[in-house]
């Protein structure tokens, strides 16, 4: 069933987002923004931030590993930051990093976007020169500035959660060789190309990654930037339809980077609270253990009634591929916050 036969009404007050909620992966996208992607434009920080955060709603669902991730926009704080040493980093000190099996950082430098990856935060705080991170570039340049300021931006985040002073020598950055873009303006999409892989097939990524002559496994599991511009295509407008009120052209479906068979649920509807910048839509992705027609919500105090919400309605059935089990719904509601950038780190 792509729609419910009898559709719900929309409410005359749009319900709002509580601040208690917990595990929410929070991200925001400019309407400006979707124009980017059928014009084949670079993509913006939001449009960036939105997929990624996208890909690893999807793969902690399917497992049992936890994933933090860096906002572009957080780092760039970071970079532009006055203030020096454990100062620039104190919006890190309540986030426990070693709680988290992955650690991703979105960086856009000189108008390209790479993305960084670890999973060895231990060994970070250990000192014991056994930290490997990965910086993803699908240009594959040569930028040393980028992984000397990586490095400070890490040392920074251990010193503000652990007060571990980390050498930064005993940091090891890593570029593997990964997919090269072919054009120069699609490596938004690259880096969710590429840091998929590693998510799903860590270790055998990783191993690809040390001996190039194992990249062809790579190759073969992501799929193409055109097809990955396309299902962004046909899910933007999708939104797009239901914000306005409108019956999508077709059911928007979430565009995975990974070859994956998952297919979601999710509910679409707008909070135009006179206090926040409409200009602006805020998707918001939780995860719920119940599959079905009726979705939950979250009202002004931050609870979950059992009445549904409006808005565009899209329910699959799915069954995961390590478990007979149906998978986890996603909902994906989107509102106005000026305030997202701060709550990003949230989880």
């Amino acid at each position: 069933m792509l729609f419910p036969k009898n559709p719900r009404k929309e409410k005359k007050v749009p319900r709002t987002w509580g601040k208690n909620v917990q595990n929410w992966h929070r991200f925001a996208i400019q309407k400006g923004e979707l124009a980017r992607i059928p014009d084949n434009q670079a993509l913006s920080d939001g449009l960036v931030n939105a997929m990624v955060r996208f890909v690893v709603f999807d793969f902690e669902k399917h497992s049992d590993k936890k994933v933090y991730v860096f906002d572009s926009l957080i780092y760039s704080k970071w970079l532009k930051s006055s203030s020096s040493g454990p100062e620039r980093t104190k919006m890190f000190a309540d986030i426990d990093f070693k709680s988290y099996d992955y650690i991703i950082g979105v960086v856009n430098t000189e108008n390209h976007w790479v993305i960084w990856g670890t999973r060895e935060f231990s060994s970070l705080l250990s000192n014991d020169g056994n930290a490997n991170v990965f910086l993803l570039d699908s240009l594959n340049r040569e930028d040393a500035s980028t992984t000397e300021e990586l490095k400070k931006f890490i040392v920074g985040c251990c010193q503000a959660r652990y007060s571990v002073k980390v050498d930064t020598s005993q940091i090891n950055v890593h570029k593997p060789e990964v997919v090269r873009q072919s054009d120069l303006i699609n490596c938004g999409f690259y880096i969710i190309i590429n840091i998929s892989p590693w998510l799903w097939e860590t270790v055998k990524v990783e191993k690809c990654w040390s001996d190039p002559k194992n990249f062809s496994f790579v190759k073969e599991f992501i799929i193409d930037h055109d097809d990955l511009r396309h299902r962004w295509m046909t899910f933007m407008a999708a939104i797009g339809d239901i914000l306005n009120n409108k019956q999508p052209e077709s059911p928007p479906s979430i565009p995975w980077a990974c070859k994956t068979p998952w297919e979601g649920l999710f509910d679409v509807y707008t909070d135009n609270r006179g206090d926040f910048d409409s200009s602006r839509i805020v998707l918001r992705a939780s995860t719920s253990s119940e599959v079905g027609d009726n979705s939950e919500d979250v009202d002004d105090h931050g609870q979950m009634p059992k009445q549904a919400t409006s808005g565009g309605f899209l329910s699959r059935s799915h069954t995961s591929p390590s478990s007979n089990n149906p998978t986890k719904r996603c909902q994906i509601s989107a509102s106005s916050d000026n305030n997202h950038h701060e709550v990003l780190a949230d989880r």
